[in-house]
């Protein structure tokens, strides 16, 4: 997850099917103005469980 909110750049692939799990994230959790928080929060909870 932090490899997606962490891109510059996020390029779609084939999505055969039907929608794909970035696709049914939240506007806000995929908005480039919550890059830095978002990061910050995902790396204390990653720190918190080893």
């Amino acid at each position: 997850m932090s490899g997606y909110i962490g891109a510059r750049l996020r390029e779609r692939g084939p999505a055969p099917g039907g929608m794909t799990l970035v696709a049914r994230l939240p506007n806000w959790l995929k908005a480039a103005d919550n890059r830095d928080e978002l990061l910050r929060v995902i790396s204390r909870l990653s720190a918190s469980i080893d």
